[in-house]
């Protein structure tokens, strides 16, 4: 629901924040796919799970925009502040540590480097 509340205060089409969503859970999918697929979830099941989720988050950013249409600046700093805090607990519980066994010592550095990138991108708007 904060990515719809979001758009709404956007003016533009804004590539930096498309880019950053698909990129920021394009891993995690990955990851997850693997061992879906090691317990034995066939192809069809793994994408249409991913598709559903999918959609579901669609169907999340509609309600937001919808729902909060002209919020104040305050309700939306504490919707974003709760969706920023939700996003840090997943990845300090369970994606970096994750990541970290299996990818080792690389893994900082490409974390880094992947908020680098978003900066960088976040410069061109």
């Amino acid at each position: 629901m904060s990515i719809g509340a979001l758009i709404d205060k956007l003016s533009s089409f804004n590539f930096a924040l498309i880019a950053a969503l698909f990129l920021s859970n394009l891993p995690e999918a990955m990851g997850s796919s693997i061992i879906m697929r090691s317990i034995g979830y066939g192809p069809v099941r793994i994408i249409s799970l991913w598709g559903g989720l999918m959609l579901f988050t669609g169907v999340g950013a509609a309600a937001g925009q919808i729902l909060f249409a002209g919020a104040s600046p305050v309700l939306l700093a504490v919707i974003f502040a709760m969706a920023a805090g939700a996003m840090l607990a997943m990845l300090a519980e369970t994606a970096m540590p994750e990541a970290y066994e299996q990818g080792g010592w690389v893994v900082g550095i490409t974390t880094v480097l992947g908020f680098l990138a978003a900066y960088w991108m976040k410069t061109f708007e």
